[in-house]
């Protein structure tokens, strides 16, 4: 079996990408990211998340000198109060059953046709799932670290969880489910847009029509994911729908498939080789997308700009 190293290697070459990041390259990588974090702790700059226990696998940071940097109060410590942002990040918000007009007919051909599909009631979270609460499933199951998550850039508790891959997280959702009492899931790329569009059907965007080139929250570099809730949320109460990171949906993708889409409930195609991902992205020059917008990505890729957002059937 191929390894995911290999697997990646052989994607970027199949769309004539140059692969230039060799084994020792990642290693270098590696080492300049410890040696950032060893800086980090030492100093008292590295913000820990409130997780109970959530160091415990952490060796590649050196548990020994973690342990004095807390016992000697070089550490700071992020107290769960100080991690509250401005919305209640963890809410699932309703959307309503009914029709909305889904894709575009002024862009790619795999957005076409327009064309009206229904949902049943369903909830989705009002945010991504972020670091802090990622951790936790981390430190319950020891499930594998996501790809990047001792990079500082990705180290702040309210940030997106990033560099999980599709199966990552679904079985975030299996885990959420048995812990939740309820069934979570990833929500499907209809109740995606759905959502995204705020209950406006002629909304472009999750906020309207305004481009995000005209706003200025998106001009600039972004070295990193903006934490969860920064942007005001769209017409349902949600946050950063269609920027800051991609994120997962349950189906398989088919850039064809609104040819044949089923109208009520829409699942996407029942086999693939890649996985629909929705939204913008912080390392893109247009951070934001459009709530039509399509892309997709093999299921066991890991990109530090992929994240999550969980849903669940409404009860």
């Amino acid at each position: 079996m191929q390894s995911y190293s290999e697997r990646r290697r052989l994607h970027y070459e199949s769309v004539g990408a140059v692969y230039d990041r060799s084994n020792q390259a990642r290693l270098n990588q590696d080492r300049l990211n410890q040696d950032r974090l060893d800086r980090a702790v030492a100093d008292g700059t590295y913000i820990f998340s409130p997780v109970e226990g959530c160091c415990r696998n952490q060796e590649r940071l050196n548990q020994d000198r973690l342990d004095r940097a807390v016992a000697d109060g070089t550490y700071t410590f992020s107290p769960v109060k100080e991690l509250v942002v401005d919305m209640d990040a963890s809410s699932m918000i309703h959307i309503p059953s009914g029709p909305f007009l889904m894709g575009s007919d002024d862009h790619g051909k795999q957005e076409r046709p327009r064309h009206r599909v229904s949902t049943d009631a369903y909830e989705i979270a009002a945010a991504t799932v972020r670091r802090w609460e990622y951790a936790l499933f981390v430190e319950q199951t020891g499930h594998e670290e996501p790809r990047g998550w001792y990079d500082p850039a990705f180290a702040d508790p309210n940030q997106p969880v990033v560099g999980v891959n599709w199966f990552d997280a679904t079985a975030y959702c299996s885990w959420l489910s048995r812990s939740g009492g309820r069934e979570y899931r990833l929500p499907t790329e209809a109740e995606w847009e759905k959502a995204c569009k705020g209950g406006d059907d002629t909304a472009i965007y999750s906020w309207g029509e305004q481009a995000p080139g005209g706003i200025a929250y998106y001009q600039g570099e972004w070295t990193a994911p903006r934490p969860a809730g920064e942007r005001p949320p769209n017409g349902y109460g949600l946050y950063n729908m269609g920027d800051n990171v991609h994120e997962w949906c349950l189906d398989w993708y088919g850039a064809d498939y609104y040819r044949i889409s089923d109208r009520p409930n829409p699942e996407g195609p029942p086999t693939g080789k890649r996985r629909v991902s929705r939204g913008g992205s912080w390392r893109h020059a247009v951070k934001a997308s459009r709530a039509a917008h399509r892309s997709s990505l093999p299921p066991d890729f890991r990109y530090t700009d992929y994240g999550i957002r969980i849903a669940h059937d409404s009860n």
